[in-house]
């Protein structure tokens, strides 16, 4: 009767054990989340992400320009001798109607060899010699933009034979960019409040604030002439933009709070 009944007593035993040590095992759990902090107040840490897009355009007073030679002959060397007497009287006249030699910069100076078509069973000895094509180009840099007109139809009737890229910009920037950021600063800003109150939270300090700005828009060369006695090109500067773009993370609290 006694071993019955200690049987009896053994099996509940066994059968409360798990729920024992699932017990045991939550409080375990619940007491390391708390000595860690990684619980507790719920609204600890939150936070809010926006970002905020500025920019500012001005008048641009300064141009880019670049201007160069190219020929081709079967003799490299030829080629190369026309190049630098023709660049030099191209930079020649640029100096002549006031640009400093210091804003004159050459950007390329390459010899390409093209090769001539060959007919069917002919060896290279057997055909033309190839010919080379030598150029070298500099880019112009032209501090009072009323004369860009001029100054790119001068180079052309020098004998520039190629001509890239027109480019304007703003020679001090700062105030430009300044206003940018600030308007970029507003915007986000703007957008955190409204998002903010449409949540029903409370904004508070930022805490991270990282910037990112573009560069000006550049503007493109509308037209020009290739030499000769014609008028000069038609150019037009437009406006010069430089944008900012800010990612701002921004503490927040519940209303309750």
């Amino acid at each position: 009767m006694l071993n019955h009944k200690h049987s009896h007593f053994m099996k509940k035993v066994l059968r409360a054990l798990p729920i024992v040590l699932v017990l045991a095992f939550a409080s375990s759990l619940v007491a390391a989340q708390d000595s860690s902090g990684n619980t507790g107040d719920a609204t600890q840490g939150r936070t809010l992400s926006v970002v905020g897009i500025g920019s500012a355009s001005g008048t641009p007073d300064i141009a880019f320009i670049q201007v160069g030679i190219e020929v081709q002959n079967e003799n490299v060397g030829t080629a190369v001798d026309e190049v630098n007497q023709r660049m030099n009287e191209v930079i020649t006249a640029l100096k002549d109607a006031g640009i400093p030699e210091t804003d004159i910069r050459t950007t390329n100076f390459s010899v390409n060899q093209q090769q001539q078509p060959r007919p069917a069973g002919q060896t290279a000895s057997d055909t033309a010699q190839d010919i080379y094509a030598v150029s070298n180009i500099a880019q112009v840099r032209v501090a009072n933009i009323d004369d860009i007109s001029n100054i790119i139809q001068l180079a052309l009737d020098s004998g520039a034979n190629r001509m890239y890229g027109l480019n304007f910009g703003i020679e001090d920037s700062a105030a430009l960019i300044s206003q940018a950021r600030q308007n970029a600063v507003a915007n986000a800003r703007a957008r955190a409040e409204e998002l903010a109150s449409e949540f029903g939270v409370t904004l508070g300090e930022p805490i991270t604030i990282n910037e990112y700005d573009s560069g000006g828009n550049p503007v493109a060369l509308e037209s020009a002439s290739m030499g000769g006695a014609a008028p000069a090109p038609i150019i037009s500067q437009g406006q010069q933009s430089v944008s900012i773009r800010l990612e701002v993370t921004f503490e927040i609290t519940s209303a309750a709070d």
